[in-house]
């Protein structure tokens, strides 16, 4: 009986091997896709992006307000400080905003309290802190940044330069005002951020001595003057190096630094007014007018005013210019093309100031004989200004200037000083 069981289950084994191999014989006819049984199950779509939460559960959007300060002056200049918000009207190429932050910042009530009283504050260019604890710093001050554009500056013009700020820290600087000192050689240099500290700013702005960035602006005043360049008649082969490319990056460079300065700005609430000290920019045809409009858009982004100063001071060149320029030659000499020359290129360097200033809600100041006014000048326009924000209703982001108009109600004969564009 056991040799029967046993030969039975030898065939009930040998069966079982045969459809095994038959099995795999099939599949490997079929080929892979015959190994499936069930249809592939389709991939799952990726999952969406998650949100980022803080720790209290709030969930933070990106939002856009824009910000314009107003000061408001009488008929006499006076400041008017007791306006409401009702009274303000706000519109955005012709259409009316919404006003959803009002506020007022009076800086002539800390201007009269004893200097001994002022608390020491630093606020840093390019502050990483909460909005809100820098607001509560920086509130009923000025905010001043001296830039010194080393590029441009030669060294008796940087000399007049420093001398003024140094009288301003020492005589005019008052508890109200935070000033920060920076300069631009062959990059952005933060000296001292925003501080009310005398000593330390003094020591910053006297830290600035010519260096090689004097040698650069010698040859852009130079390229700038155009007198040797003068084709005349008799030869009408005077060689002139082409110095557009340098001319075009070197005003770029300018540019540039400014625009970053407002991209460091750019956190730190409230007004900025920034007193550029320079020998001029020259623009270069068209080349330069990408650049430009960067640095005025990124400056009212940053609500940023610029101040540009002609540390040149009121010009009485020698016609056809002194011993550092070429001598005109031909009928240049006698016909008054090497001074017509001389004047255009001048006025050329000034442009782009006057471009700045007036894009960004500042001023310009050129031919002055005691630098000290452009500080006292920033002073009167920052005594007391409303600061207007709204959320526009034009959500596109087309790269456009906007025009903004202020008007305020209830006030005959009120005077309004505002940036008139955003971008």
């Amino acid at each position: 009986m056991w040799l029967r069981g046993l030969r039975f289950e030898s065939r009930k084994m040998r069966d079982e091997i045969r459809r095994v191999i038959a099995a795999l014989g099939v599949a490997a006819l079929l080929g892979p896709s015959g190994l499936a049984q069930n249809p592939q199950q389709p991939a799952l779509p990726p999952a969406p992006p998650q949100v980022s939460v803080n720790q209290k559960g709030a969930i933070r959007a990106a939002v856009n307000l824009v910000e314009v300060d107003v000061a408001v002056t009488d008929r006499d200049g006076k400041l008017l400080k007791s306006l409401r918000q009702d009274q303000f009207r706000i519109a955005e190429d012709g259409k009316d905003q919404k006003i959803s932050t009002f506020d007022y910042s009076d800086v002539e009530k800390l201007e009269k309290a004893e200097a001994a009283e002022a608390a020491p504050i630093t606020i840093a260019i390019g502050s990483v802190a909460p909005p809100e604890e820098v607001r509560q710093q920086e509130r009923d001050r000025r905010m001043i940044v001296l830039f010194f554009d080393l590029t441009s500056l030669q060294p008796n013009d940087l000399t007049r330069s420093t001398l003024a700020a140094k009288q301003f820290l020492s005589r005019q600087m008052t508890p109200a005002d935070l000033v920060g000192v920076v300069a631009f050689g062959n990059q952005l240099h933060v000296i001292a951020d925003f501080t009310n500290n005398r000593d330390l700013l003094y020591r910053a702005v006297d830290a600035l001595l010519p260096g090689k960035e004097a040698q650069l602006a010698a040859l852009a005043a130079a390229t700038s003057t155009g007198i040797d360049s003068v084709v005349t008649e008799e030869t009408n082969a005077a060689f002139t190096a082409d110095d557009t490319e340098f001319n075009a990056f070197n005003t770029d460079r300018k540019l540039a630094s400014l625009e970053s300065l407002a991209d460091l700005l750019r956190d730190i609430p409230g007004k900025k007014s920034v007193l550029q000290f320079t020998s001029g920019i020259t623009q270069t045809g068209e080349d330069n007018r990408s650049q430009l409009r960067a640095t005025t858009d990124a400056a009212n982004r940053a609500n940023m005013s610029i101040y540009t100063v002609d540390s040149r001071g009121l010009l009485a060149e020698i016609p056809g210019g002194d011993a550092s320029v070429g001598a005109a030659n031909g009928n240049a000499m006698y016909t008054g093309g090497a001074v017509f020359q001389q004047s255009g290129a001048r006025q050329d360097s000034r442009e782009t100031l006057a471009t700045l200033a007036s894009d960004t809600g500042g001023r310009t100041f050129f031919d002055l004989g005691d630098l000290g006014q452009a500080f006292r000048a920033v002073q009167s326009d920052t005594d007391g200004y409303y600061l207007l924000g709204y959320y526009s209703t034009n959500a596109l982001h087309d790269g456009r200037w906007r025009t903004i108009r202020v008007k305020v109600a209830g006030v005959p004969g009120a005077r309004i000083r505002y940036r008139q564009v955003h971008h």
